[in-house]
């Protein structure tokens, strides 16, 4: 896709000041073009009007009483003629800041920066316009700084939720009504004889703006009685979690050494293989610097999950000071401890570099076994907070 963007023009730009999109958001107009209702994403525009494919607000770093936060936006129009794109941030009182980005053709994408205060909630509202004056505007609610809110948080309520994530490789993935419970969840299928499933990814770089050495997840998860397993190894299927592989090591027979990428996936497993008492088994599935093979080590969890039921499954892990074995992980089912390890090793001394690249959202049946009939797993609210241990 090819990126359109002039250089961000804020209000203070001298620039701005003949602009027909300033003159449309000051004094009044301001207001109007920022009404929103707070916690909705609204949206309008006519069947002629260009399209907002993404719109993603991703929280980065505090300064001071600040929060900095970026708005990603791609917008597209079926008659190829964009015009301009409009990004504002307002706190329902007087306080607005917008940009402005120079667009044409048929697709476009880009982000802005803004900074507000601490506890503050905006409405931020992304408006695509093309050369004939139709427009399409979408609208969400953010709150800054709130204690306990997560950095990334992915509700899985709709088809763009799935936008949220850094990167998507499957098409298939849905939103569908979840199973055994009221609203919608993220439905992942997986076909007789196929592998996947899924691979997204949250990115801490890109979507908060640095990556941490330690960092908290939670999600839900459900596992259909259609779930069943192959005759071969844990006979399971690779669960999200968090990595650091840098494209480098800590997946697929790649194993990490200490310098080069590390994983500590989940994965369910063949609860007649284990001990579990439930109908499927849970692991951490982890390349870490002292693993004993050329595939991740196995970390069983001492609590499992049952078919036709909703588990949160909680997930922390913390770097290793490089070159001790003093790296973390643990994992909770239902808010009980399932599993921690206090003695791990993900970088050598040396490799400060090697911190927390991702959550990796990965869904795939194997090793080298395949799923042996169809079925799905279904996701719900995944949150992700870096630098906690909870939320």
């Amino acid at each position: 896709m090819a990126r359109e963007q002039s250089s961000a023009k804020r209000r203070t730009d001298e620039s701005l000041l003949n602009r027909r999109s300033y003159l449309r958001l000051a004094g009044s107009a301001a207001a109007a073009a920022v009404t929103g209702t707070a916690g909705a994403v609204a949206s309008q525009g006519s069947d002629s009007s260009p399209t907002i494919e993404r719109f993603r607000i991703s929280k980065s770093e505090q300064l001071g009483s600040d929060q900095m936060f970026s708005v990603r936006w791609t917008v597209a129009d079926d008659e190829e003629d964009l015009d301009f794109v409009e990004v504002a941030a307002n706190d329902g009182s007087s306080s607005l800041d917008f940009a402005v980005q120079d667009v044409s053709g048929g697709q476009a994408s880009g982000w802005e920066l803004f900074q507000f205060p601490v506890g503050k909630e905006l409405d931020v509202h992304v408006r695509a316009t093309d050369s004939n004056g139709d427009t399409s505007r979408k609208t969400k609610t953010v709150t800054l700084g709130k204690v306990g809110e997560a950095d990334i948080l992915i509700p899985f309520d709709e088809r763009s939720d799935l936008d949220e994530f850094t990167e998507m490789n499957h098409d298939d993935n849905r939103i569908a009504s979840a199973p055994n419970r009221d609203g919608d969840a993220f439905e992942v299928p997986i076909s007789e004889g196929s592998h996947y499933g899924t691979s997204c990814r949250s990115k801490f770089e890109n979507e908060t703006g640095s990556e941490p050495i330690e960092a908290y997840a939670e999600f839900y998860i459900y596992f259909p009685s259609s779930f069943e397993y192959a005759d071969a190894g844990p006979g399971g299927t690779k669960l999200p979690g968090f990595a650091g592989t840098y494209d480098k090591a800590g997946w697929g027979g790649r194993s990490s050494d200490g310098t080069n990428g590390w994983s500590a996936r989940m994965m369910n497993h063949d609860p007649t293989e284990g001990h579990w008492s439930r109908d499927h088994g849970l692991l951490s599935y982890v390349y870490h610097a002292d693993m004993s093979g050329t595939y991740g080590d196995e970390l069983e969890w001492n609590i499992g999950a049952n078919s036709e039921q909703w588990h949160k499954i909680s997930q922390y892990v913390k770097m290793n000071t490089p070159g001790r074995n003093d790296g973390v992980i643990r994992g909770w089912v239902d808010d009980d401890l399932a599993l921690e390890r206090e003695e791990l090793m993900f970088r050598e001394e040396g490799y400060e570099n090697i911190k927390i690249e991702q959550f990796w959202f990965n869904v795939y049946h194997g090793g080298s076994w395949t799923a042996p009939t169809d079925t799905a797993i279904y996701f719900d609210d995944l949150k992700i907070k870096k630098n906690a241990s909870s939320l």
